[in-house]
């Protein structure tokens, strides 16, 4: 198996352990009794499980409701901006045309 990337190491290191919660029950450390605080020579407070209910994470909405705060764009009209060049490149088609006619008139006529 290839070596992870850095970005896949720290993916790793950020997502939250995958091993599921133990409960509590046979064999589990609650299950063990402590030795009496006088032995210790020190006061103990009494162990008890305590169990860490995970938080279910917030459902994430749909894109389309988390983008619904911004505006949609207006689509531009380049019409007047480019009028000048889509002039210039109908008088520049209608010119080439009339060359070419010239051009297929003077190779019938045989003047060339």
């Amino acid at each position: 198996m290839p070596t992870q990337s850095r970005a896949q190491r720290r993916r790793q290191a950020q997502r939250p352990s995958q091993r599921p919660e133990r409960s509590v029950g046979v064999g589990s450390p609650a299950d063990v009794t402590a030795p009496p605080a006088e032995e210790l020579g020190q006061a103990m407070p009494p162990l008890a499980p305590t169990l860490v209910e995970p938080q279910p994470a917030a459902p994430r909405p749909p894109r389309a409701s988390r983008r619904s705060g911004q505006r949609a764009a207006e689509p531009l009209d380049y019409s007047q901006d480019y009028a000048s060049s889509r002039r210039d490149l109908v008088r520049i088609v209608v010119i080439s045309i009339v060359l070419f006619a010239v051009m297929v008139a003077i190779s019938f006529s045989g003047l060339i």
